[in-house]
Parts: structure tokens; sequence; C-alpha cells
């Protein structure tokens, strides 16, 4: 569990490339921001992030492997938080 949890924190900030501000926010959900990216750029951010995730399963505490994927969404500011 926290040890998964880690180990994704530690990929998703690897994979932002100091573009972005991860946080963990709820469970296992976890949110980015990214200031000045187009939504293109932001799609292209998603990509690495789901590949990031995928790419390498990660080694349990007592042995075995676990493989993690991730769902990413993307939204703009402030075309998209015009309205609620």
């Amino acid at each position: 569990g926290d040890q998964v949890l880690r180990q994704v924190a530690a990929r998703l900030l690897a994979a932002t490339r100091r573009t972005g501000f991860v946080a963990r926010f709820a469970g296992a959900a976890f949110g980015l921001i990214v200031r000045d990216a187009r939504l293109e750029q932001a799609a292209k951010i998603a990509d690495r992030l789901r590949h990031a995730l995928s790419a390498t399963p990660i080694p349990l505490p007592l042995g075995g492997t676990v493989r993690v994927t991730g769902s990413v969404g993307v939204a703009a500011w402030p075309e998209d938080g015009l309205r609620v």
C-alpha cells in the first residue's frame, strides 16, 4: 500500500520534469498542476505520466511485484474554468 503510493509519487515527480506540481489528494488519486502549458502540451504530459506508471512493475516489500496503471484527465484554464 504505502510503498506502492511512494513509488507512484516518485514516478509522477520524475515524469513531470519539473514542469508542474504533483500532490496526492485522495486515496490513490494524484493531481498535477502545470503552468503555461497549452492543452496539447498537457495531453502529452498526461501520456508521459501514464507510461511512467505502467512501464515497470513496482517491487513489493515482501516479494513479488505489482503493475500500476492510471487514468488521466486534462483541463485547461480559463477554457474549462468558465462554467461550473
